[in-house]
């Protein structure tokens, strides 16, 4: 499988009403049959530490993105359990946990119909299949899963609580909520996180294993870039596709934004 980062904050000046519009237009853009979607199959800006995985074949050309997803799940049981991935994109992450650690139901939810098309499409594994949703007001009854599992995404959501709250009710008792994001340095610890009931395992901030990502796919995210997208999209995508050189970069480099990983039990 291909991956390629692309995670922006193009939209952190968008009015919060008008966020989610934006935002799902620039993802069904993405998941145009004109453009390389195979490219896009996972969609974060990576984790890289002094513990790789084992990776075979084309995955290790992708191995930051999927070193993320693995860090994130690595101190919790994903076989036989039912297991959801909020903000899937374009499946990428979730099929790689399907294949790897055999869960009992694997669901990928996204906001864009077409990424969930694309998605309905491309990955075929027996116990996984994908839904259009949206995360702040999730289809499913109340203890529908075991794990839950969210990367990159909730800096996009209207409301955080809103979510946070809907996590709470579709995940069991003693059930994980595995979620990693970043957020400006004076937000890293979410307030919405103590109204909504959650015990926290752990706390963990791994700005600077995103930051060595960023650094480790600095040239082969410019060739893919310069390769595949087309005109004054280039700019668009350089500059926040998390290069080296990109503001993203900059900000993460300069302390302003964290990066951070929770592990939460529902009580």
């Amino acid at each position: 499988m291909r991956y390629l980062i692309t995670s922006f904050d193009m939209f952190r000046f968008i009015l919060p009403k008008s966020k989610s519009f934006f935002i799902k237009t620039w993802y069904n853009y993405l998941s145009r049959k004109d453009i390389n979607t195979q490219n896009l199959l996972l969609m974060n800006y990576g984790y890289v530490n002094e513990q790789e995985i084992h990776l075979e074949g084309v995955e290790e050309k992708y191995r930051s993105r999927i070193q993320l997803f693995h860090h994130v799940v690595k101190d919790v049981d994903l076989a036989g359990k039912r297991i959801i991935e909020i903000g899937c994109g374009h499946g990428g992450g979730i099929a790689y946990l399907t294949e790897k650690f055999n869960p009992a139901i694997a669901v990928g939810l996204d906001f864009s119909k077409r990424a969930i098309d694309f998605c309905k499409d491309y990955h075929s594994f027996d116990n996984l299949k994908f839904v259009h949703g949206n995360a702040e007001s999730l289809l499913f009854n109340d203890e529908s899963f075991d794990i839950i599992i969210n990367i990159e995404s909730s800096h996009c959501y209207n409301s955080v609580q809103s979510f946070f709250k809907e996590v709470y009710r579709v995940l069991c008792p003693g059930g994980y909520f595995l979620f990693a994001d970043f957020r400006p340095k004076h937000m890293m610890h979410l307030q919405e996180l103590d109204t909504v009931g959650f015990r926290m395992i752990k706390k963990e901030d791994i700005t600077a294993g995103v930051i060595r990502a960023m650094q480790v796919d600095h040239l082969w995210k410019m060739n893919e870039i310069k390769e595949n997208v087309s005109g004054f999209l280039q700019r668009l995508f350089l500059r926040f596709c998390g290069t080296a050189d990109s503001p993203m970069y900059m900000k993460f480099q300069s302390g302003r934004l964290r990066y951070f990983n929770y592990t939460l039990v529902k009580k």
